[in-house]
């Protein structure tokens, strides 16, 4: 009488991934992004900003101690330019480059700030005899050879040798 009719089965598709697919891919961007963390090495590049930073600040105090040199004839005192402590010889708000009060330049300013390494102070040294030369000395994260030429010809600007601690690996001297 009726027919039977054959059972139609009806095949879906499926429409995403399975578990070991997201799983495999998921590895896989894990072992790249690995791979490009080590080669970009981001300690390493802040390092190296960070010490760009600090070269660029000392050329900055030096041009801004030239001038006070070019004005007053010698440069200022250890006391005078406390990196640590403003107000200085360097700064007329505390914060900058300027003479101190009954000082040869009384209130001019060279640098309206003296900039800090990050947080720490840069070491400055003057000649206490005359006040002809002086160095500013900081640390760094990576050294160059250039930054080692640089402590090696500041080192004979006061008194022959300098007394920054082993560790100061960049320094800026009158030339």
């Amino acid at each position: 009488m009726f027919k039977k009719e054959p059972n139609l089965q009806i095949v879906k598709k499926a429409l995403g991934f399975t578990l070991i697919e997201l799983l495999v891919v998921m590895a896989v961007l894990g072992v790249l992004v690995t791979i490009l963390l080590v080669a970009l090495d981001p300690v390493r590049l802040i390092g190296q900003s960070r010490d760009s930073k600090r070269r660029s600040d000392l050329q900055q105090i030096k041009v801004a101690m030239q001038q006070y040199y070019n004005d007053c004839k010698v440069y200022p005192t250890d006391a005078q330019v406390p990196f640590t402590n403003p107000p200085s010889a360097l700064g007329n708000t505390g914060n900058g480059v300027d003479g101190a009060a009954g000082t040869c330049d009384d209130g001019a300013v060279y640098m309206k700030q003296v900039p800090n390494e990050n947080g720490g102070a840069y070491d400055y040294r003057v000649e206490t005899v005359n006040r002809q030369s002086y160095e500013v000395g900081a640390n760094l994260n990576y050294t160059t050879t250039d930054d080692n030429n640089t402590r090696t010809k500041c080192d004979t600007t006061i008194g022959g040798a300098s007394d920054y601690p082993a560790n100061t690996d960049f320094v800026v001297c009158n030339d």
